[in-house]
């Protein structure tokens, strides 16, 4: 037997555990901070999924570009290039638990390109499945590593809790 979503049951229920808050402005809350950002995701990847081969094809032609390019050039790309990297690891530093998820998703990302592509260079084919494996174990610890340092502090924060709590 299928059990029917309730909103009104789940209204109630809310209202009887005493919040200060309406419920419509809760729902309005979980939608923002939930549900849309999961939808634009969702369709930032059916995107990217589908413009793949245009993204790939507009990407040779500029590297293509770059090789023509005079030194002076190729310094400012370079320069530029170093800036992205540098913003790369301030993300990686400040929030390092979406810096994992991201660099998973390249990795297994990489590993669908190498795999998908119809190259005869059987190094060229091992190099690039070699990379994306070690992008993703690199992304695993980035989560891991980002989830000790959140539970670091939720333990911090709750022995400054139970420090205050306690009668002087």
């Amino acid at each position: 037997m299928a059990m029917a979503f309730d909103l009104t049951e789940l209204q109630r229920e809310w209202e009887e555990a005493g919040s200060d808050q309406p419920f419509w402005k809760q729902l309005l809350v979980l939608l923002i901070v939930v549900a849309i950002p999961v939808a634009i995701a969702i369709a930032i990847a059916v995107g990217l999924i589908f413009a793949w081969p245009y993204i790939t094809e507009w990407f040779r032609d500029r590297v293509a570009d770059l090789a023509a390019l005079s030194g002076a050039a190729r310094v400012a790309a370079a320069i530029i290039l170093a800036l992205v990297g540098g913003l790369l690891f301030l993300w990686r530093q400040t929030f390092r638990r979406s810096y994992g998820v991201s660099e998973l998703g390249v990795g297994l990302f990489g590993c669908w390109a190498t795999l998908t592509r119809n190259d005869p260079d059987r190094l060229a084919l091992a190099l690039g499945i070699a990379g994306s494996v070690y992008i993703i174990v690199r992304g695993l610890d980035n989560i891991w590593e980002g989830d000790k340092k959140v539970r670091k502090k939720e333990r911090l924060r709750a022995f400054q809790a139970q420090r205050t709590s306690l009668p002087k």
